[in-house]
């Protein structure tokens, strides 16, 4: 392992190690992140307006929710 250089993994190892901080971190990451993936839902449903709850992290459209879930595979 090398720090040669400002790559981002080095970067996320070297905060999870407690050595620094990333130059994102997760509580800027997490929202961005989160704001693009309820992006990519309301795509799938064009023409429809859907209501997100923040206190619930739930949308007020039943069928909007069933993406925000997924089974976890048993290996």
């Amino acid at each position: 392992y090398t720090t040669e250089g400002n790559k981002h993994y080095h970067q996320f190892v070297d905060a999870c190690l407690g050595n620094a901080e990333t130059s994102a971190p997760f509580s800027y990451a997490s929202r961005l992140t989160e704001t693009i993936l309820l992006g990519v839902i309301a795509g799938r449903f064009p023409n429809k307006t859907l209501h997100w709850d923040n206190e619930k992290a739930k949308f007020s459209e039943a069928e909007a929710n069933e993406f925000l879930d997924s089974p976890y595979r048993k290996f």
